[in-house]
Formats: C-alpha cells, structure tokens, sequence
C-alpha cells in the first residue's frame, strides 16, 4: 500500500520542527560520496526548510519527495542527486501544504482526541491531508472539529475524515480463554555460534511469554540480555515467565504518548535469540510480523509518525500503521524486514522496524490494519 513516512521522528528528529543548518551538502559533496538510504533521507529533510518540505515516502522502488514549489527546492535537486544511492529513483512532487503545517494541525488535534472520539490521526503524505479516523462519524462531532481547527489558525480544505463508526482499535495482549497457541516455541536449540555456551538457555524471538495476567510475544532482542515485548497491560517492574509458569527474567513498562508502547525485558538467565538490528520505519516497504498467536504475517508498513488512541490509555504518538494481520496474543511482537524461517536462523542478519501495539478490529475480528511502536524509540 502506497502511503506515509515520518523519517525524522524515526531518526529521533522532530519533522514538525524541521529547520537545519543547510552545511550538510557542501561537507558531504567535499568527499563526493553516496549515502545510504537512511543518510540520504537525513540529508534531505535537513536541507529544506519546514515551509518547503512536504514529506516523503515510498512509491514502489521510487522515493518521492513532496516540495513546496520555490526556488531553493528547485536549486536542490542536482546536489541532492548527486548524494543519492545508486538503488534508489528519486522523483520531486509539488504540493500545496508543507508537512509542517499538516504535523501541526494533528498535534493540535492529538490533545482533543477524547473528546472528538478521534481514532487516529496522520499527516497524510501523499495525499498532503490530514486524516482523521473516527469512531463518532455525526456531522455535528465533524463540524466541532472543523470550527477547532480554523480558531487553532488551519484549513478544514485538508481535512480528511475517515468513517470508522463500526470498528475500534483495541491492544493485542492476550487471556488464557483466547485459547491460542504458540506457532514458536520460547526455547530453542544451540546454534553453532552458541557452541562455547552450550548450556545456556535460548529464547526465542516469537515465543509465547506471560506478563502479569496476559500473554504477549517474546520481541526483537538487540543483544543477547536486552529484547522487547508491548508496555501495555501492565506497569513498573513485573516478571516475565513461559508458558508453565517459570520465571525467565522482568519487563520493564514503558507506555505512554512520546515513549509509544513497549517494555524492555532482561533474562535472569539464558540468552535471548536471534539478535537484530535497527531499521528506519519507511511507508511502503515489505514487513513480517512474528506473533506467538498469528505466527508470521505479512504486510507493508503504511504510515508512520501517527497518533492512536485505544481504551483505556491515553493517545500515543510517534506510532507506526501496517496492513499485515494481527491478534490477541501478539504484542511485543517485532516487525522485522525478512521473513519467519530467515529471522530465525544463526545466520540471519535481519533489521527490526519495531513492536506490536494493537491494532483495529470489527466484531472481534482483525479489520485490516496494525499498529507498532517504532525501534527508534526504544532504550
């Protein structure tokens, strides 16, 4: 699905405030090197100004950058191609708002979404909207926040609101009368990088694991004593234990608005496995859920840097949206950038994108999109 990138966020920038010093061309261009993907979407949201920039993403194998028409966004282009990897078509689209005015009318919005019963908020990339998912859909709740957001300064012209009346997004923690049973088991065998340490206990990323009353997902590890699950649920320091009530270490929440929605775990024993690295949340590209419920999904990731609400919390923002299948069970899942059989092998080298938060459901059932808590914000 073609939609929405938030690069910055994901590079622990704030796009909504984007203004930097433009010196970033001249010191690259001084070296005449390409950059990688992630360096060069750095270097192009640092050389436009927010009253220029309109937002970028992925349209297939092309990444377009949405530009205010002006003369310095023109002048931009050659020292820009010149910068960029030899993978990667770049194509330039003039629109009409900058995404910094978009950011800011769905900031404003964020602090309403109670009250508004607003589902979920996105500055909409490539269609240069603001889109506004929500649960009460009457003509007077969309008029309120038309009348909010012309007294905020905005434009009801790129209001775009979505009827989601029938579904709700709700987290994906689950219950023992879910029922649901592991596809990964949480132990695995010694891989031959483990031969030193063939006594030690292996955890598997995808395994079934108890977090105070509900199940959630073993997540991506970024070491051997440092993996991931979802923060929901639950609060403080609490126990991690199997599915037979062993205790295997303690999640630590993390939950809340800028934080997102993920826990950190530390084994009292044993070593978590496989071991991942970062990846930049991009919209369009390919993503593989693995969920001790649902096993692996697949899907793409279709935006990035929004805001969600779900009972009983309080909206997050900075989240992440994809269209692969999630269920009761599967939080704390990691989205990673290759498949089941590959994520867990000794010799994979697989990139995570982030944690599974929750997702929008209708009478019970998965209703089509996902939601995960980017990498880039955890610690």
């Amino acid at each position: 699905m073609k939609k929405y990138l938030s690069l910055i966020l994901a590079l622990g920038i704030c796009m909504s405030m984007c203004v930097f010093p433009a010196a970033a061309i001249s010191a690259n261009e001084a070296e005449n090197e390409v950059l990688t993907e992630d360096e060069f979407t750095e270097l192009l949201t640092a050389e436009m100004s927010s009253n220029e920039f309109g937002g970028l993403y992925y349209e297939g194998d092309t990444l377009v950058v949405n530009v205010i028409a002006s003369q310095k966004a023109t002048s931009l282009r050659p020292q820009l191609a010149q910068k960029a990897p030899e993978d990667i078509d770049v194509e330039y689209r003039t629109v009409t708002y900058s995404l910094s005015e978009l950011e800011r009318i769905k900031n404003f919005l964020t602090g309403y979404m109670s009250d508004y019963s607003i589902m979920m908020l996105d500055a909409n990339e490539i269609t240069n909207q603001v889109d506004i998912s929500l649960k009460d859909y009457s003509d007077d709740n969309i008029e309120s926040i038309k009348a909010a957001v012309l007294s905020h300064g905005g434009k009801t012209d790129y209001l775009n609101f979505i009827d989601d009346s029938n579904k709700v997004i709700r987290s994906t923690v689950g219950y023992e009368t879910d029922n649901n049973a592991s596809p990964f088991s949480l132990y695995g065998g010694n891989p031959a990088s483990f031969t030193a340490k063939a006594s030690t206990t292996r955890y598997l990323t995808g395994g079934k694991i108890l977090i105070g009353n509900g199940y959630y997902t073993l997540g991506p590890a970024l070491s051997a004593s440092k993996a991931y699950s979802a923060g929901h649920g639950f609060s403080g320091t609490v126990d991690v234990k199997d599915t037979m009530g062993t205790k295997i270490g303690s999640a630590t929440c993390n939950f809340g608005t800028l934080s997102g929605d993920w826990s950190k775990i530390t084994p009292y024993g044993g070593e978590f496995f496989p071991v991942v690295a970062k990846a930049t949340p991009i919209a369009g590209k390919q993503v593989y859920m693995l969920g001790a419920t649902s096993g692996e999904t697949t899907g793409k990731i279709t935006r990035t840097g929004i805001s969600i609400q779900f009972s009983p919390y309080a909206p997050l923002t900075d989240m992440c949206e994809g269209n692969y299948e999630c269920n009761p069970g599967d939080s704390g899942a990691g989205l990673f950038d290759s498949g089941a059989k590959d994520v867990l092998t000794a010799s994979s080298n697989a990139k995570t994108y982030g944690i599974q938060s929750s997702g929008f459901f209708e009478n019970g059932k998965w209703a089509g999109f996902s939601y995960f808590t980017p990498i880039s914000n955890v610690s």
